[in-house]
């Protein structure tokens, strides 16, 4: 500014302090914009404690509680509010530049006027016609200063995702109930006790009951490997997947199934219409399955040469069925073999256990060759080709393999183990549980190697003299009168170790006596199906699936060590709580 131009007069701006709201709509009705806020109440404590802790919120269906709000950010400003006082304007006009008159020049608000039955309407005060009228006015108008803007609430995040719970029932009874604070309608909440899904029912999504203020984070992207294309015959436009995910098909049955599939029960694609790398995985798995008619998933990627773990579980299908739980789950069994039928098949019994540590290959007890699958689980999904590893589904209590969670007897080589399996009685009939062993042999032979794979884990030195000792007050078949509590005496190891393996054949007692009474009081009320629609299971699996078997994941959470939780001093190492990943 020039020293000749005069300074503008100077305005005090009184103390008051006010809060701006920014409303993203057109408010044209200044109480149903309120409403829309939260009302006075919640308005009033919002402005005034102006704290991200308690933000303004916006709901665009104020009557809907289930809406969805949008939070407002707090902006610090130091604007100041003006009143600017123009004259009034009459609604009439004349000539620019000319002195006649002002006249009305609508006739319909001449009549109005002249018959002194109404006052002219004035326009809706518009930044453009007050600006003018500003200009047109020069001396006329006064500014008057209102008080400073603290902070300005602005809502400029995107609002979440919106339902309209009207067409729910439930939704519609929890808002005349629940959302009232009226206690007699919260009484008389109820929830319908009828049991499955009401054709039509409209379920919410879930961010719908969510306590979370801020708006969900869905994430939506749109899928890279998908288009859309045009059906060649119908010309209508499909969804098209660049990139599918291959789905595996495994026959699983139940160990309580009356007979086993001899064929595969779903149509497959014919063999002659594979590729030749399948075509020859399945020759070859078929040639092993002849000399070993029960195979876990670690014996075939190592027994059967060139096949990795893609061919693998492309070729079960055609070559065999598996149980979902029991003594022979996690392996393939050719098609028309029942193991729960011949006693020759005990020793093709499985064992399972989580081990401690993460997947790969431990610093002690674990064979070097193997260093390169060490982090790198899927990995081991390919084909192997060092031959050191061959053995990997083998357990001779020197080595321990991480490639695997999964071992059959006869693969289990380590003296003390292998004299337990070739020494045990076996049964007259096959036991879902404990398979054809004692309930006694299967609980000390599982618990022992569970404690001879924790050691090689943690690199500790061997306990077979201690495990011998144990083993000589383990009956084959143990009962509540044939149990022995070991004094103290015998040490602490002894009596957790020996503990354990009573609590768990106990427990694997008892659950025999369940599935049998189960069993029977099913036959003698239902008719048994067929194989192919009760027994077996066509599954869709991901190629990223870990486990071999995740159909008995759920059911075998009761097969494991269940009682030995009550053992203060038990192995961190748990068996059959989770689906082995061999």
């Amino acid at each position: 500014m020039s020293s000749s131009q005069s300074n503008a007069a100077g305005l005090e701006v009184p103390r008051a302090h006010l809060a701006v709201i920014e409303h993203p709509c057109i408010v044209k009705n200044i109480s149903k914009g309120i409403v829309s806020l939260g009302g006075d109440k919640v308005l009033d404590e919002a402005l005034v404690k102006a704290s991200p802790e308690a933000p303004v919120e916006l709901s665009l269906r104020p009557d809907d509680p289930w809406a969805k709000r949008n939070q407002a950010g707090i902006a610090q400003s130091r604007n100041v509010v003006l009143r600017v006082t123009v004259p009034k304007r009459t609604g009439r006009k004349r000539k620019r530049g000319s002195d006649e008159p002002f006249e009305y020049h609508d006739d319909r608000i001449a009549d109005l006027t002249a018959n002194g039955s109404a006052h002219p309407p004035v326009q809706d005060s518009k930044a453009n016609v007050l600006l003018r009228t500003l200009q047109d006015h020069p001396k006329s108008y006064s500014i008057t200063p209102v008080g400073t803007i603290d902070h300005i609430h602005r809502f400029r995040n995107l609002p979440d995702f919106q339902y309209a719970s009207s067409t729910s029932p439930l939704m519609t009874k929890l808002k005349h109930t629940i959302l009232t604070n009226d206690y007699d309608r919260i009484k008389s909440f109820v929830i319908d006790p009828t049991r499955g899904i009401v054709p039509g029912l409209d379920v919410g999504p879930p961010p719908v009951s969510n306590l979370m203020k801020v708006p969900y984070n869905y994430s939506y992207r749109q899928n890279v490997y998908t288009r859309i294309t045009t059906d060649s015959t119908t010309g209508a436009p499909k969804l098209t997947t660049l990139n599918p995910i291959t789905q595996y098909i495994n026959h699983v049955i139940p160990p309580s199934a009356a007979s086993v599939p001899s064929e595969s029960p779903v149509p497959l694609e014919p063999e002659e219409t594979l590729d030749l790398r399948l075509r020859s995985c399945i020759a070859k798995l078929r040639a092993a399955l002849a000399q070993r008619p029960l195979m876990a998933k670690r014996a075939q990627e190592n027994m059967v040469r060139g096949a990795s773990d893609f061919d693998l579980r492309r070729a079960w299908p055609y070559v065999g069925y598996m149980f979902s739980a029991g003594p022979f789950r996690d392996a393939i069994v050719r098609f028309g073999v029942d193991p729960r039928r011949d006693r020759a098949c005990a020793p093709l019994q499985t064992l399972w256990f989580q081990i401690p540590g993460a997947t790969g290959y431990g610093r002690r007890g674990i064979a070097d060759a193997d260093k390169r699958a060490a982090g790198a689980k899927r990995y081991l999904r390919r084909v192997r080709y060092d031959d050191s590893v061959r053995q990997s589904h083998v357990f001779d209590g020197e080595v321990l393999y991480r490639d695997g969670k999964t071992w059959q007897l006869c693969d289990i080589v380590d003296p003390l183990l292998k004299s337990i399996i070739d020494e045990a009685p076996l049964r007259d009939e096959c036991d879902e549980v404990c398979g054809w062993y004692g309930n006694g042999t299967w609980s000390a032979l599982r618990m022992i190697m569970k404690e001879k794979i924790a050691n090689l884990a943690e690199g500790k030195p061997r306990k077979d003299e201690l495990f011998k000792k144990i083993l000589a007050t383990i009956p084959a078949f143990l009962t509540p009168d044939n149990v022995a509590v070991p004094p103290r005496s015998a040490g602490k190891e002894f009596v957790r170790i020996s503990g354990v393996i009573r609590t768990s054949a106990l427990h694997f007692l008892r659950k025999s006596a369940k599935i049998k009474a189960t069993e029977n009081t099913s036959t003698n009320t239902e008719p048994q199906s067929s194989v192919a629609n009760e027994q077996t299971v066509e599954l869709n699996m991901s190629n990223e699936d870990e486990g071999d078997i995740e159909e008995g994941e759920e059911e075998e959470e009761e097969d494991g060590d269940m009682d030995m939780e009550e053992d203060e001093n038990q192995s961190e190492l748990e068996e059959g709580d989770e689906m082995p990943d061999d």
